[in-house]
């Protein structure tokens, strides 16, 4: 059984039609309704469902929910079936994240694509909007996101965009206008016209979205009246933890380039080794991965193999092997100025490549 309430800015809406949809990502791409139920009077819900019966070799779908009352649209991207702990909260926040997440696999109502992304997307939807209290998520809410970046406003501009059409499908009409670009189709769902926001953000009506976003501001922080964005795209900063200044602890300094394996895994050199700012850095001698979604993968980050200071010499070769060019990044103080110590790569072992 999925519980859970449908509500605008801690509001219950009664009269939506809640559907909950599973979504196969390495079968034919099918999108099926598992049940559907009306909400109360306090916006709640709860759907019994089964899965379909799937062959062994498929992985269990993504589970999806949509609230519907005539134009207006809520959603959310709520994890990997079988069975959901717990109940859910879908608001406008989580509609905005889910709209952003998989704005490539949505299709009017339906949301279909291959595994890799769609797990991807399902986490990076979870980093914006907490699927369980409808809240800001984690790491959007955290430096070094919050309210360090503008993101953090952008996100809560949209999801009052979204509010105006649960206020009013006179606002839903206008949006969905607002999210045509240049010579394309009138989107029909919200879901859709979130889509276009992030696919086509440069040729949807942006000035006008801003308008809109003043319609319900139910969402705050957000932009202010004289803050209109170039877009509505989303950026969410990661540095391997919840934090924004330099430091011993933290897990990089000076990342290179970002190569990326055929699951979207980032993996990422270290140019120096952490130090607080404005310290002398030595050669970095660590190699990282990271999920597609910004978690660090466990065990990492990587160390030996002739590491040192790699610059932007890092690349995956066609069998997922991990190559890694030490250039050997560091102050003076590091290499040639103190007595060499093998052992610590004093001076740093430059010109050679390690393979992971």
């Amino acid at each position: 059984m999925l519980q859970g309430t449908i509500e605008s800015s801690g509001v219950g809406l009664p009269g939506y039609e809640v559907s909950l949809y599973a979504s196969y990502t390495n079968s034919s791409g099918n999108w099926r309704k598992l049940g559907t139920r009306t909400t109360d009077d306090s916006g709640d819900f709860s759907i019994r469902y089964r899965l379909p019966d799937a062959p062994p070799q498929h992985t269990q779908p993504l589970l999806f929910v949509l609230a519907e009352n005539g134009p207006a649209m809520l959603a959310s991207a709520i994890g990997r079936g079988p069975g959901i702990d717990g109940s859910v909260v879908i608001n406008e926040r989580t509609t905005v994240a889910t709209g952003a997440a998989f704005a490539q696999f949505i299709d009017g109502r339906r949301i279909r694509g291959n595994e890799y992304g769609m797990i991807n997307a399902v986490h990076m939807a979870a980093n914006m909007a907490d699927p369980e209290t409808g809240a800001l998520g984690a790491v959007l809410a955290s430096l070094p996101n919050a309210d360090a970046t503008s993101t953090m406003a952008t996100f809560n501009s949209l999801a009052n965009i979204v509010a105006g059409c649960v206020l009013d499908r006179i606002h839903c009409v206008a949006m969905f206008a607002a999210a045509t670009p240049g010579g394309g189709m009138v989107p029909t769902t919200v879901l859709q016209a979130l889509a276009n926001i992030t696919k086509y953000a440069g040729a949807v009506k942006v000035g006008k979205l801003f308008t809109l976003s003043f319609e319900n501001a139910v969402y705050g922080p957000m932009l202010a009246d004289d803050e209109e964005p170039a877009s509505w795209l989303l950026f969410i900063k990661f540095t391997g933890g919840f934090y924004s200044e330099y430091d011993y602890t933290n897990l990089m300094s000076g990342p290179g380039n970002v190569a990326f394996d055929k699951r979207g895994f980032a993996w990422i050199n270290d140019n120096y080794v952490p130090t607080p700012e404005l310290q002398l850095s030595c050669a970095g001698l660590r190699l990282m991965q990271f999920y597609p979604w910004g978690e660090s993968f466990p065990g990492s980050p990587y160390f030996g193999g002739g590491l040192s200071g790699a610059g932007f010499g890092i690349s995956v070769d066609r069998h997922g092997d991990i190559w890694v060019g030490n250039y050997g990044f560091e102050a003076p103080v590091c290499d040639g100025s103190l007595p060499p110590d093998p052992v610590n790569k004093i001076p740093a072992t430059h010109d050679s490549v390690s393979l992971f």
